[in-house]
């Protein structure tokens, strides 16, 4: 990484700068539009790039502020394709020629045509602007540091998209709520494995939104259980201790229930899937159910089970977010339907709690979409049973990936118990 540099500045002189700077960042954005065919795509770059570093910007975040979302994505769609349409061309040089739109006016509109164009948008954004974090009201000297690696605009982009999936995600919760339509809630919350099948039977959407998911006891006596039925699963960093393992994500976890909402939790933290000191899941869930059966006994007073895992990617990649500008690792909530693809139940593993279980899973990933909007993935349904018959409120967690790191793991549980605290209070 690279060293900042510190400037100082000081009024009339720094909003000139500013104005300059903006005015020819747009220019240039323009005009590196201009060379948008796929030959020039590298030497495209270059100029921008040059450019960029010749300006060194510096811009404060009060004015900055007013109209970043438009002139952020405005030079997406000026800078950040390989090919331009008429339309954008035209657009451009008529508002520019005339000097009649503002700089946010013409990147707003710029956006908007864009969006009924359906034009997709690439990136290059990604060199450095100075941004004047400590700017005064009364516009006195200050000291402002280079932010290097992620520019402004990339975390506006960012917070754009955020916004974006917030306003999608409360449309869909809106419409399942006013529908209740079957094909809707699979369309949208749920991905089906081909082991197994969904019917009316199975999913009564309007049953499973008025389920009541709330916290019957009080933090006297045990609440809460988390366990593992894999405990050997690890992250790209783990050092091989139970710390640094899924067992460590849930420790974390535990501690944000008890001391930030003062849940009454166990952690079982026992390796289900470890035979003669070796790793054996052939029989982790077997194992799992013994084990939790004899805590369920001893404190019946336990309404939440958690088996908190660590998913497994198919594409060698992982997932993550931003949550409170920190890494944070997707997941998603897991159900075993104890069904057959044909639609038969199974017999053999059967589940007397299946609605209950789907209720609760169903209404954690709705608070989380309103939550947390890029928390959480789709809910995923599987044949088996996996041990949520034994409580109403089972959840079973499938969280980052094998790429992902252990800080990323951890800092996703201070968001589930967020968002397990709103379901079990409302």
């Amino acid at each position: 990484m690279e060293t900042g540099t510190v400037y100082r500045h000081r009024g009339k002189k720094r909003i000139s700068k500013m104005l300059f700077a903006v005015l020819g960042l747009t220019i240039t954005a323009i005009l590196v539009s201009f060379m948008g065919n796929k030959e020039q795509l590298k030497d495209t770059r270059k100029i921008w790039n040059h450019t960029m570093g010749t300006f060194c910007t510096t811009l404060s975040l009060q004015h900055i502020q007013n109209y970043a979302p438009g002139l952020e994505y405005g030079l997406y769609q000026a800078t950040g394709k390989r090919s331009f349409v008429s339309w954008e061309l035209g657009f451009l040089q008529h508002n520019l020629g005339k000097k009649k739109a503002t700089l946010l006016d013409l990147v707003e509109e710029l956006s908007i045509e864009a969006e009924k164009e359906n034009v997709k948008e690439a990136s290059i954004l990604d060199h450095t602007i100075i941004v004047d974090r400590a700017l005064e009201e009364n516009n006195e000297s200050t000291e402002v540091g280079s932010i290097y690696g992620e520019s402004y605009f990339e975390q506006s982009r960012k917070q754009a998209l955020y916004s974006q999936e917030l306003a999608m995600n409360q449309k869909k919760l809106e419409q399942l709520k006013s529908t209740k339509s079957l094909q809707f809630l699979i369309n949208n919350f749920y991905i089906v494995d081909s082991s197994t099948s969904i019917d009316q039977k199975v999913f009564q959407v309007e049953n499973l939104l008025k389920t009541d998911c709330t916290m019957k006891t009080d933090s006297e006596k045990p609440q809460i259980l988390i366990y593992h039925t894999h405990a050997s699963e690890e992250f790209i960093d783990s050092d091989g201790t139970k710390k640094d393992s899924v067992v460590g994500a849930g420790t974390a976890l535990a501690k944000y229930l008890t001391e930030e909402y003062g849940y009454n939790v166990i952690h079982d933290e026992t390796s289900y899937d470890v035979v003669n000191g070796r790793l054996n899941r052939n029989k982790a869930y077997d194992k799992a159910r013994k084990g939790i059966t004899k805590i369920l006994k001893k404190y019946p007073s336990i309404e939440v089970v958690i088996d908190l895992h660590r998913d497994a990617s198919n594409d060698g990649s992982k997932k993550t977010t931003i949550i409170d500008g920190k890494p944070t690792a997707v997941f998603k909530f897991f159900n075993g339907l104890s069904r057959r693809a044909t639609g038969a139940d199974r017999a053999d593993i059967p589940n007397p709690r299946l609605q209950k279980n789907l209720a609760f899973s169903l209404k954690m990933k709705m608070k989380a979409m309103e939550l947390y909007p890029t928390l959480t993935t789709k809910n995923y349904l599987k044949s088996f049973r996996y041990n949520m018959h034994l409580r109403d409120k089972s959840l079973l967690i499938e969280m980052g990936t094998e790429k992902n790191t252990v800080e990323e793991a951890k800092n996703a549980m201070k968001p589930l118990a967020d968002v397990l605290n709103e379901v079990l209070n409302e």
